[in-house]
């Protein structure tokens, strides 16, 4: 069964490297912070990467030991459940942009959804 709830992630810029990754999540790991998702992708000669954590305050603890250099909290959907073919269709509260195009990104049983603007205003999910 899935589940879909409003969580908090933060993301930041490094270089595309190998390792750059595995470097950030190793500093994580020696925290023992607990990630529900992790995403990282090319962006403008380096690469972005976001962090869904499940404590917070953990996190940012251990983001500052370790000098990332990481935004300010920003708000996702994040549904969570069985990795199936169509499990997600009717759960993802993804909004259509103006092409009408859906905003999301997801692998692996995980979706994180775009920071939505007045995300806290949210009261029903068009169901697809």
């Amino acid at each position: 069964m899935a589940s879909v709830r409003k969580a908090s992630y933060y993301s930041m810029k490094v270089p595309q490297r190998p390792g750059s990754g595995a470097q950030l999540l190793a500093a994580l790991k020696a925290a023992k912070v607990n990630l529900l998702a992790f995403t990282g992708f090319p962006e403008g000669g380096g690469a972005q990467v976001d962090f869904v954590p499940q404590d917070n305050a953990k996190f940012l603890k251990a983001a500052k030991q370790a000098k990332l250099r990481i935004s300010a909290r920003k708000t996702a959907f994040l549904a969570q459940g069985d990795d199936r073919v169509g499990g997600g269709r009717g759960q993802a509260p993804l909004r259509r942009d103006p092409v009408g195009e859906a905003q999301g990104r997801g692998e692996g049983g995980a979706r994180v959804a775009r920071a939505l603007t007045g995300i806290g205003e949210a009261r029903r999910f068009p169901r697809q």
